[in-house]
């Protein structure tokens, strides 16, 4: 891939633009393989689809925010059906992949990203990384950044690396990991805030714990909890 091509911003994805600017600190969300139906998260896509090109019509103010809640909501909302029981493998219940996927998302750090927070649940991964540690001080946000490697490129090589770690930590075969990955580049402090606390609460908020801080495949940056 060229240099050019790893500072790609502007991907389509559901005939709508989708962005990853350079430098920006994203949530991300990869799911395993089995963990959402295939017909019901297409279903939850198409109506996504229709709503935000019902906002591109519209003559109503302040569609970029209206577009954001239905990017949140619909995040939201596969979140839950995550947390939900049905029969599937649940492959990071064993702490030995849980494990080997928290040292390949930690070894990018420092490199490609800070790793502001991360939670390994039992069948989906959330991460916040912030990917200003790859531009050089000064950058006016204009210029190409020499090496620079987007997050589609860096969440292929979590998803590949981290299948290939699991699968030999725990004498695993076959996919591991659904299609693509969804993501959000935080646009404010606010939204920072709000996705970092999202993330690192993932496991308390489903009622694995009582309290984050005794999830073991839980982090935070300690300089923002504290």
């Amino acid at each position: 891939m060229s240099r050019i091509d790893n500072q790609k911003t502007e991907f389509i994805r559901m005939k709508q633009a989708h962005y990853q600017h350079i430098g920006a600190t994203f949530s991300v969300c990869i799911v395993a393989h089995d963990a959402v139906p295939k017909q019901m998260l297409e279903r939850l896509k198409c109506r996504k689809e229709v709503v935000l090109r019902e906002i591109e019509i519209d003559f109503q103010p302040n569609k970029e925010f209206r577009k954001e809640k239905i990017h949140e909501k619909y995040s939201r909302h596969i979140d839950k059906l995550l947390h939900q029981k049905r029969n599937q493998e649940h492959v990071f219940l064993d702490s030995l992949a849980a494990e080997a996927m928290e040292k390949r998302i930690q070894s990018y750090a420092g490199k490609y990203y800070d790793l502001v927070a991360y939670s390994i649940m039992s069948n989906h991964v959330h991460l916040q990384l912030d990917f200003s540690i790859q531009c050089p001080v000064g950058w006016n946000s204009v210029d190409l950044v020499p090496d620079y490697v987007n997050l589609s490129s860096v969440i292929g090589q979590i998803k590949g690396g981290g299948a290939y770690d699991v699968n030999s930590a725990i004498g695993r075969k076959g996919k591991l990991w659904g299609g693509g990955y969804y993501d959000r580049y935080m646009r404010s402090h606010k939204h920072f805030m709000s996705e970092f606390w999202y993330i690192v609460r993932n496991a308390e908020v489903a009622g694995i714990v009582n309290d984050w801080r005794n999830h073991l495949f839980t982090y935070g940056d300690p300089n923002i909890t504290g």
